[in-house]
């Protein structure tokens, strides 16, 4: 079975830069890549972002590091996401 390594990042200040992540992501394992959506009509930030990280070690303790935690005035929300990349369903 496959661990995931990608993680949601909510929670997110609207000005959040990739930079910002992978520097806070970081002290938890290598990051690959970081993700931020924007609207496709406004190309405002959406306030969540994915980060691939290179090992699922990595990715438990950025989840277990983060979540809840205050970044830029903001509660962030940390969760794994399954292999097929789609945000854990809170109605589970």
């Amino acid at each position: 079975m496959r661990m995931t390594t990608k993680v949601y990042i909510g929670g997110l200040a609207p000005d959040v830069t990739g930079d910002e992540l992978v520097a806070l992501f970081e002290q938890f394992g290598e990051v690959l890549i970081v993700t931020l959506p924007t609207h496709a009509r406004t190309g405002q930030p959406l306030g969540y972002g994915h980060v691939d990280m290179r090992d699922a070690a990595g990715a438990e303790a950025a989840v277990a590091g983060l979540n809840g935690t205050e970044f830029r005035g903001r509660l962030l929300n940390a969760n794994l996401l399954p292999a097929s990349g789609r945000r854990p369903s809170p109605f589970h």
